[in-house]
């Protein structure tokens, strides 16, 4: 514990210093921590009063101005004086690595709930009478308080409107949707894209194409400059690949499969990898992981490179946390886990599922997602693929769409290449009936 709150000492001194440097990074860090998780509590109130007057748009980069203002908050002489903070801001020679100490701060104060909460436990298991439900609710209730530290704080309604008007000028400054792009033109303009904290179901019968079009909308994420991670349950990584291959190369999926592919193919997609080596897709083959496995592969992958998209294929092959239920309640079970870890990465996750066979051929319907309701009930957005068998010709059908209407995008799907695209069209794809007022509203 001692290395911890020492380590934490050094790495709050190194964000304080970083952020008089260059105040403007105050608008992230202040997502990411508060004075309040300071080990140094002098430090941590100063850090608050630089954020508060930083907010306010008074200067916080000139410590002659600051000096005064800690004097008149009582600090000013626990902070080394004038002198002590010149030393400090000099500890940083550029706010560089500010975001990085930032999130450290963050972990690190989580760190030291968990230690402590450990070590109240661990004095509780001493004694002979302690009751063993009461302390695995006790646990639960901390676990979950030490999850939420730095997140869901509360905000007052002129802030949060604010936060959405600044959101909505930088977007359209970049001339793009509000979520993370899927790639598909129509789909893009009927849902906006794929919103932190969603759920997404990506749903069809067997064969009819979801792991492709799962992978190419992760494909089309990352080219667009998003962090995704695709948590394979069905398929190895040589089998995505293939299919990358066949998307995105041109090299026939089944020219890969029977070995009818030429020297040439081969070095197209060397030429591919080399183009796309700093593109941030991510692939974990993952059989058999469970929802908590999948959460902390995603935050090994945040804590690294950051992200911004999660790809299941699919959901009902996770594997539940207890076999004993059956199957429609562990279904429900992992949905429901799959919207809490959505919530607490804060980025949206598109999850493939299976439709079953009722009404095969027909146009899906919510109802015939595989072995739980509650999939449907948890999800944003519903999307299902539908086609017939025999023909490319498809259905995008945006069944449930919990921030706008929901439509029906024509698409084609190529087997060979394994890739669906919009066909050219003059108007925008046609919305359910029911839901025309409220697209012209």
């Amino acid at each position: 514990m001692s290395r911890i709150k020492k380590h934490s000492a050094e790495i709050e001194r190194s964000l304080f210093a970083g952020v008089l440097i260059d105040p403007s990074m105050l608008d992230r860090v202040c997502e990411l921590t508060t004075g309040a998780q300071f080990t140094d509590s002098v430090l941590g109130q100063a850090f608050d009063l630089v954020a508060d007057r930083y907010a306010a748009r008074l200067p916080v980069n000139d410590i002659t101005v600051l000096v005064p203002e800690f004097r008149k908050a009582g600090i000013l002489d626990a902070l080394g004086g004038s002198a002590g903070l010149a030393k400090l801001a000099a500890e940083a020679p550029t706010a560089a690595h500010v975001i990085y100490h930032a999130g450290e701060v963050n972990r690190l104060f989580r760190l030291r709930r968990i230690a402590g909460l450990v070590s109240e436990i661990d004095c509780q298991l001493d004694d002979p009478a302690a009751d063993p439900d009461e302390l695995i609710s006790k646990i639960e209730a901390k676990s979950i308080d030490v999850t939420a530290q730095g997140r869901d704080e509360v905000v007052s309604l002129s802030e949060m409107m604010m936060h959405l008007a600044d959101k909505l000028d930088a977007d359209r400054a970049q001339g793009t949707i509000s979520g993370v792009p899927t790639g598909f033109e129509s789909v893009d303009e009927t849902t906006g894209g794929m919103f932190a904290g969603d759920s997404i179901v990506l749903a069809a019968r067997t064969s009819i194409g979801k792991t492709a079009m799962g992978m190419q909308i992760a494909m089309n994420a990352a080219t667009s400059g998003q962090v995704v991670l695709v948590l394979s349950l069905e398929m190895k990584e040589l089998q995505l690949a293939q299919r990358i291959a066949a998307g995105q190369v041109g090299v026939s999926l089944v020219d890969q499969r029977t070995g009818n592919h030429t020297s040439q193919d081969s070095d197209r997609i060397r030429d591919f990898a080399h183009v796309h080596r700093e593109t941030r897709l991510m692939i974990k083959p993952a059989r058999r992981a469970t929802v908590a496995q999948i959460g902390g592969y995603a935050r090994s992958v945040k804590a690294t490179i950051g992200l911004d998209l999660i790809v299941i294929d699919y959901l009902q092959l996770i594997a539940p946390r207890d076999r004993r239920p059956n199957r429609t309640e562990q279904v429900t079970e992992i949905s429901n886990e799959i919207k809490t870890l959505a919530t607490e990465l804060d980025i949206p996750i598109l999850s493939l599922a299976q439709l079953n066979r009722q009404g095969e051929g027909e146009e899906p319907k919510l109802s015939h997602l595989r072995e739980s309701g509650a999939i449907e009930q948890d999800a944003d957005g519903v999307w299902f693929l539908h086609r017939q068998r025999d023909s490319a010709e498809t259905q995008f059908i945006i069944e449930k769409n919990r921030q706008g209407p929901r439509g029906v995008v024509q698409m084609v799907f190529d087997a060979n290449r394994c890739e669906f695209h919009e066909p050219v069209v003059t108007e925008h794809p046609g919305f359910h009936t029911e839901f025309e007022s409220y697209a012209s509203s």
